[in-house]
């Protein structure tokens, strides 16, 4: 079953009729439970096993199982592709260059949370939460220890603000936002006001692209730094060509 949640996401298949959630066993749960059906009712009605129901509820178990709770949980559920699965140009995935992200895990730590990821990005976080199979990160809490976002750059600041309301909600650790460097934003200066640190990224970064293939960013990308120490800050800035920008008062 997760081989089949990063096959949707690396064709771009979203299934309409089943609840929202992080991924796509958690999107069972959600309908079974807006239905208040116990796993027991679902593994009668399907005809499964309960430890088969269960399973598949932990995000493990046999496609052919998945499809009879399907048409039990939504008789009505159907496959949405993106325009991109038919040709279209998909501009906002860019991943972050694995050297960054290298660096990133050196310096701060492993990554534990990724509200925009990716199953093709360098950045595979221990939890994630990826639009493709139905994850929504703006609309879902962020908690970990270490939270990194790259958000797509059509998006920058609906992000950047989703940044300073979960910083501010106190659940996080460490949150590091890699974005465009739009420094004049309200949003960048909240986060400044709330003792976010900056680099700025040296020449342009060449994100990675579905593809494989990497390409420069059209514009110059900064990293938003809140809750790390000097001696980290120190170490990325060793392992990246840049800077953090100084604030003085």
């Amino acid at each position: 079953m997760e081989h089949l949640a990063r096959v949707m996401d690396a064709l771009k298949i979203d299934l309409t009729g089943i609840k929202q959630g992080v991924m796509l066993h958690d999107r069972l749960v959600a309908t079974r439970e807006a239905k208040k059906w116990t796993i027991e009712k679902l593994a009668e009605r399907s005809g499964l096993a309960i430890p088969v129901v269960a399973d598949l509820e932990r995000g493990v178990g046999l496609v052919a199982d998945l499809l009879v709770v399907l048409r039990i949980l939504a008789p009505v559920y159907g496959r949405r592709s993106s325009p991109l699965a038919k040709g279209a140009s998909d501009k906002d995935s860019r991943f972050t260059p694995k050297h960054v992200v290298d660096a990133i895990e050196v310096a701060f730590g492993k990554v534990t949370f990724d509200p925009c990821a990716h199953a093709r990005s360098p950045m595979q976080a221990a939890h994630q939460i990826r639009h493709s199979v139905g994850g929504d990160g703006l609309a879902t809490p962020w908690e970990g220890h270490i939270v990194f976002v790259n958000p797509p750059y059509s998006q920058a600041s609906k992000w950047l603000k989703k940044v300073n309301v979960e910083w501010q909600a106190g659940r996080v650790g460490i949150l590091l936002c890699l974005s465009n460097a739009k420094t004049d934003s309200a949003d960048f200066h909240d986060a400044l006001q709330r003792g976010a640190s900056v680099f700025l990224f040296k020449g342009r970064l060449k994100y990675l692209k579905p593809d494989g293939t990497s390409e420069p960013s059209p514009q110059a990308s900064m990293m938003i730094a809140l809750g790390t120490t000097q001696a980290q800050r120190d170490a990325f800035a060793q392992l990246v060509d840049g800077a953090w920008l100084e604030l003085r008062g």
